[in-house]
Order: C-alpha cells, then structure tokens, then sequence
C-alpha cells in the first residue's frame, strides 16, 4: 500500500504500473485534497463573513474568535468530503470491469468537447482498453481517480452555465457546506458566491 504525502511521489504511469501488480494506491491529488478542500473552506468562510463584517454585525475580533472556534467542524466536514471521495473510488473500482464501458464513454466524451487528452493522462485508448477487456484487467484505481477529476470539474463548469444552482430548492445545500455556527448566527450568507479548488482569486489573508 502506498500513500503519497507529497506531490508526485510517484509518476502516474508508475501508479498505474504499481496497481496492475496489486498494489493499493491512489494518486498525489486524492492523498492531499484534505489541504486543498481545507484552504477552500477557509476562503470561503471570509468571504462569506465579509458582509456582516461591512456592515457592522461582526467585528474584525470576533470574527477571528469565530473562524477559531469552527476549527474542528471545518476538520470534520472536510474528513467527510475525503472519505466519500475515496469512497466513490472504491466503489467504481469494486464494479470493475462493468464500470468499462461507461468509463470508456465518459472518456470520449470528454475528448469531443476538447476537454481530455487521453495520451497526457496516461489514460488507455480504445484499443488498448479492448486488450485489457479481453484479459479481464479493468481500470486501475489512480486511472480512476484522473477521471473522477474530470467528472467533478465538468460538472462544476456545466451547473455553472444553468441556473441549478441559482434554484432556491438546493439553497440548504449551499448552507450546509458552511459550519454550524455560521448557519445560525449568519441565516442570510446562502446566497453568496464560493469558490472551489483554488479555482478563483483569494483577497483575503489566511485563517489564523
């Protein structure tokens, strides 16, 4: 078993090697996302107190005082996103070579919209995803966690072009991505905007 504390511990196409032999392994993103959904989080509880901030509900002392307190929410809920990632790998490794097929697809559509080089993934063409078939060796679990990558992402980008998340139904989701506290001294915070994965501009000093 190998766990990457690191970037790039290994290369992927000695991960994806190494599973073929049997071992348990991941890759360097799944290993480390805790620190990168951990500095999400923490962006976006600034942003998010800033406006009661601006308008004189919280001073600068006791949002600091707040963003203290929710050190071990912030620690649990990002467990929590952690495990039900490893989680999904684990099951889309489990259905093995059923999943064959509709990852092949994913694949190719991915390559349609100019979203996906296979060859700079290290991910198998249709050829070689047809060899592995015939000798029953399905996708390697740090394949699928490239392409549980690009699942999310492409999601993300696609529920941003619709108005989901703009759909007052799903607003209890959006609060729940926020600690306790937060939600019940803060109920009208829901709407703001968030941001994920280092994916947007970062104005606010770090958390204590």
């Amino acid at each position: 078993m190998i766990g990457e504390g690191a970037n790039l511990g290994l290369t992927q196409r000695g991960r994806i090697e190494a599973a073929q032999k049997g071992i348990k392994l991941n890759t360097d993103a799944i290993d480390n996302s805790a620190g990168v959904n951990t500095s999400d989080v923490e962006v976006n509880l600034k942003i998010a107190l800033a406006r009661p901030e601006r308008d004189g509900r919280l001073s600068q002392n006791d949002r600091n005082s707040l963003l203290a307190a929710m050190t071990d929410e912030v620690g649990t809920l990002v467990l929590r996103n952690n495990y039900l990632q490893t989680l999904a790998l684990s099951l889309a490794e489990r259905k093995g070579l059923a999943e064959t097929g509709f990852l092949t697809r994913l694949m190719q559509s991915l390559e349609q919209r100019g979203l996906l080089d296979r060859a700079v993934e290290f991910l198998p063409d249709d050829v070689a995803i047809a060899e592995r078939t015939r000798r029953g060796q399905p996708f390697t679990r740090p394949e699928l966690a490239v392409l549980l990558a690009y699942a999310k992402l492409t999601l993300y980008d696609d529920l941003l072009a619709t108005s989901v998340p703009d759909d007052p139904y799903l607003a209890r989701e959006l609060s729940q991505y926020f600690p306790h506290e937060v939600r019940d001294k803060f109920p009208d915070l829901g709407g703001i905007t968030i941001a994920f994965g280092g994916r947007s501009s970062r104005p606010i000093s770090p958390m204590p």
